[in-house]
């Protein structure tokens, strides 16, 4: 009669010891409690710099960068503001403006080619800007790539790679990337390279020595919805002599809605120079099947000249759309 007692002893003892053995597993696989960064620092400065940042459990500097699980937050100020990160991260949550005050913030990524990665959402709101360093270091190479859950860029709002390409010192210099430039005294055809689908190129510049600035590059992989109110642009910059090219914007999304403009056009030339050729825009929407819910531009043209009848004019880029279905 005590033989099976003991039995029910000895399993309801270890269905305990399993049972508190599974809890402690499951406590050690969930990630440390996710707080919120906050950048307090009014003059703008270093992303990875602590000092720059409050969490909002302890009002107080944080003692580590925030994590994969954090919202990182910055906010407007009393004057626009710039953060560099000069090192890719792995956040839960992006917020860049918004606000009572009205300087706006811009985060600027000097981390090379290396993707930045958001678990959550990222929104960039009315005046915000993401951006990246300008291509002026020989075989060093600067783009904005980021990966998301979602994106959000409200009115006002940009992620930009304007004249963030090469300068006239580097790169390739022939004004043609996505469309051919056109030259007032030497209309030699000019060879367009890069993707068409997956465009990934810095574009190309106007001339040696002559200020000239192309676009840069903008890759976004959004596994859910972009909704495109501002500006996601890699532009060329206006110059009185020769232009550089358009950029690269490349999207990768469930769906895309918004009115807002997309674009790798280039700038214009205010002499009988040449406008450079326009950059290079795809879109692929992984859900979605049709663009009807974006109402806006979407566009890589070509530079003007001032003087366009004494030149050859400049071809548009090109602009790649897929969706589901």
């Amino acid at each position: 009669m005590c033989k099976p007692r003991i039995a029910v002893r000895h399993s309801e003892e270890t269905a305990m010891r399993s049972c508190a053995l599974a809890c402690l597993l499951a406590a050690l696989a969930l990630p440390l409690l996710a707080d919120t960064y906050t950048w307090t620092h009014q003059g703008g400065g270093s992303f990875s710099e602590l000092s720059n940042w409050t969490l909002s459990s302890t009002g107080e500097a944080p003692a580590a960068a925030p994590g994969s699980g954090d919202a990182v937050v910055l906010p407007n100020a009393s004057s626009p503001y710039t953060v560099t990160n000069s090192s890719a991260f792995s956040i839960g949550s992006l917020t860049v403006g918004g606000g009572a005050l009205s300087g706006a913030p811009t985060l600027d990524f000097h981390n090379g080619l290396s993707t930045n990665v958001v678990a959550g959402a990222v929104v960039v709101k009315d005046g915000a800007m993401l951006t990246h360093r300008v291509n002026n270091v020989r075989n060093v190479y600067y783009k904005l790539c980021l990966k998301c859950a979602s994106l959000t860029v409200e009115e006002g709002g940009a992620i930009s790679a304007d004249k963030k390409g090469y300068t006239s010192s580097f790169g390739v210099r022939t004004g043609t990337y996505g469309g051919v430039g056109g030259n007032s005294t030497n209309p030699t055809v000019r060879h367009c390279y890069g993707s068409i689908r997956y465009p990934m190129d810095i574009g190309a510049t106007g001339a040696v020595n002559v200020n000239s600035v192309s676009g840069g590059v903008v890759y976004l992989e959004v596994s859910g919805a972009v909704v495109c109110d501002g500006t996601i642009s890699a532009v060329s910059a206006d110059n009185d002599t020769y232009i550089g090219t358009g950029g690269s914007v490349l999207i990768l999304a469930a769906t895309l809605t918004g009115s807002g403009t997309i674009s790798a056009a280039t700038g214009n030339s205010n002499s009988k120079n040449y406008g450079g050729g326009g950059g290079r825009v795809a879109v692929h929407l992984s859900e979605a099947t049709s663009f009807d819910g974006f109402t806006g531009d979407i566009t890589a043209d070509a530079g003007k000249s001032a003087a366009i009848e004494n030149g050859t004019r400049s071809g548009a880029g090109t602009v790649y759309l897929e969706h589901a279905g």
